[in-house]
């Protein structure tokens, strides 16, 4: 199977953990992230994208639907300015959000 890399305009749903507290560079400015799960949703953005170990990546259309109904799941969100002045979000999780059925019914709209 062939898979297609992500480009600058893609969105996408990302999943990613973090397995101890480190500092995340994003568009110049640091962040810290604590221990458990991260999720992006929005347009790519390589300093999100290699943030963490991704477990989850799926191409998505309505990103702020899905952002919206992550936003009310998660635990705490990390904000910080992205791409081309828009607000970005990290969604924390401190458990796997993929073992949640509200996870995927929440991404799949």
């Amino acid at each position: 199977m062939k898979v297609n890399p992500l480009r600058e305009g893609d969105k996408y749903c990302l999943v990613f953990s973090v397995e101890k507290r480190k500092e995340l560079k994003i568009h110049k400015k640091k962040h810290k992230l604590k221990e458990g799960f991260y999720c992006y949703v929005g347009e790519h953005d390589k300093d999100v994208h290699g943030a963490g170990n991704i477990v989850f990546l799926k191409r998505i259309r309505d990103n702020m639907k899905i952002h919206q109904n992550v936003k009310r799941m998660s635990e705490d969100v990390v904000e910080f300015k992205a791409a081309k002045r828009v607000q970005g979000h990290l969604h924390y999780f401190s458990d796997n959000p993929l073992f949640q059925l509200e996870f995927h019914q929440a991404i799949n709209v």
